[in-house]
């Protein structure tokens, strides 16, 4: 004897003899068995996902290159590897730290920039600073760092104009240190090397 019960607009098959835990009939789909049909619609379900996530991936990269070819008439490309110099002295000509190297690694989209910072004692890297910030369509680049060590804690801004060589940055940078609570203004430029 086979009873059928409509429910939300689908047929379920109650089976008599057979009884869940609880004591009462169950209730089985109108895929009872049908296992190849439920197999199939799994598969399907599992490779659409899968298909979408990877074209969600790669289009990532397809994305942002639109971007900066759409943008690029309006932000100056500043992406690269730069070489970051602090000044001191009479109108900030010395390099205020000769023994130490600044490197600075910038991504852009558009008009947001990303990237981190390193800096060097000879060959031995000292600290590690993360490097967000935007340029503007008039070559101002605005970035704000903050050190990833917790040994000598740094936060900082820097405010820079990009010369018409597209490849020197000349301005300031503000600092924090969060540990000792000095502060600091310097004039700096920034080398692109790479």
């Amino acid at each position: 004897m086979k009873v059928f019960v409509v429910k939300g607009g689908k047929d379920y098959k109650i089976v008599p003899n057979l009884k869940s835990s609880t004591g009462k009939d169950c209730v089985l789909s109108d895929y009872a068995g049908h296992s190849e049909a439920i197999v199939r619609e799994l598969l399907v379900g599992v490779m659409s996902s899968l298909s979408a996530a990877l074209i969600l991936y790669f289009g990532r990269f397809q994305l942002v290159a639109a971007l900066n070819f759409i943008f690029r008439r309006h932000f100056p490309n500043i992406a690269g590897k730069y070489l970051w110099t602090l000044h001191h002295g009479k109108n900030g000509g010395e390099d205020a730290y000769p023994r130490q190297k600044i490197y600075l690694y910038l991504r852009q989209t558009a008009n947001q920039v990303t990237g981190h910072c390193e800096v060097f004692s000879g060959e031995e890297l000292k600290r590690k600073y993360s490097v967000d910030g935007t340029i503007s369509p008039t070559r101002v680049l605005r970035i704000n760092f903050e050190s990833e060590t917790t040994e000598h804690h740094d936060l900082g801004v820097g405010l820079s104009k990009l010369d018409s060589d597209s490849r020197t940055l000349k301005g300031y940078t503000s600092m924090l240190c969060v540990r000792c609570e000095s502060t600091s203004s310097t004039p700096t430029s920034l080398q692109k090397i790479a």
